[in-house]
């Protein structure tokens, strides 16, 4: 697991016993917000390909365009890391995506596909494809992302609650389909947090509008994994140092 406001790979065992702590990034972060808040590398996505798990950082202020390649064994222990720099791959995207918030990264197929929040003034929510093989040269050549990776950038609309619109969290590959994450915040910046109105878990299928089902949560979920079957767990994020995140646990 990461945080977005840490710098480690945290490692647990399937009883939640934590079995490792790796930096991914030199240094440290302040303790306390605000400070630590602006200097965080806001890590929000993972993807898992051939052996090695992507970490994206969020590219919505301009430090946080870093990521990191983690190489695990057979067994899915951590083995090393390198960074890469996505600062490139972000710049292109920024000149027509305002508000750049990347939250969830899936793999399928021959792309690599990264979803964007959109909870910013512009509310601009999609998903940005990208070419797997040119990714991954990039990777083997320099650790850093081209924006020649770029394929296309398409629109998703979730709809809103209380007339606060619902933006992308996280996403994940289940059985051939994409299952997304969306919430509502009541804000207008991909940086300041707002109050949580609501969140939905999202299906989308080719050639038709995304299948919502409301989530009856407490507070906003911004990671999600399936394990067996059609089982899924949701991770929480408070925006409070103060409180501890959560996990449900959930099926479709």
């Amino acid at each position: 697991m990461v945080a977005d406001d840490d710098l480690h790979l945290w490692v647990y065992d399937r009883n939640w016993n934590n079995v490792g702590i790796h930096p991914l990034l030199p240094g440290t972060l302040p303790p306390c917000n605000p400070e630590r808040k602006a200097a965080k590398p806001d890590f929000e996505a993972m993807a898992y390909h051939s052996g090695y798990l992507w970490i994206f950082s969020s590219g919505s202020k301009k430090h946080r365009i870093s990521g990191a390649s983690v190489l695990l064994d057979g067994s899915g222990a951590y083995v090393s890391h390198a960074p890469f720099d996505l600062k490139n791959l972000y710049g292109g995207l920024s000149k027509f995506i305002p508000e750049l918030n990347i939250e969830g990264a899936v793999i399928s197929e021959d792309e690599l596909i990264l979803f964007q929040r959109g909870n910013g003034e512009s509310c601009l929510s999609g998903l940005v494809y990208l070419d797997l093989e040119t990714f991954c040269q990039d990777m083997e050549k320099s650790h850093a992302i081209s924006f020649a990776a770029f394929k296309r950038f398409e629109l998703i609309t979730v709809g809103a609650v209380n007339d606060v619109p619902y933006s992308l969290t996280d996403a994940v590959l289940h059985r051939g389909n994409l299952y997304f994450l969306a919430v509502a915040e009541a804000t207008v910046s991909v940086v300041d947090d707002g109050k949580f109105m609501g969140a939905v878990l999202g299906k989308i299928t080719s050639g038709a509008d995304p299948q919502l089902t409301v989530l009856d949560m407490p507070s906003k979920p911004e990671g999600i994994c399936f394990t067996a079957e059609d089982h899924f767990l949701l991770v929480t994020d408070d925006d409070d140092e103060t409180r501890y995140s959560c996990v449900y646990a959930g099926s479709i």
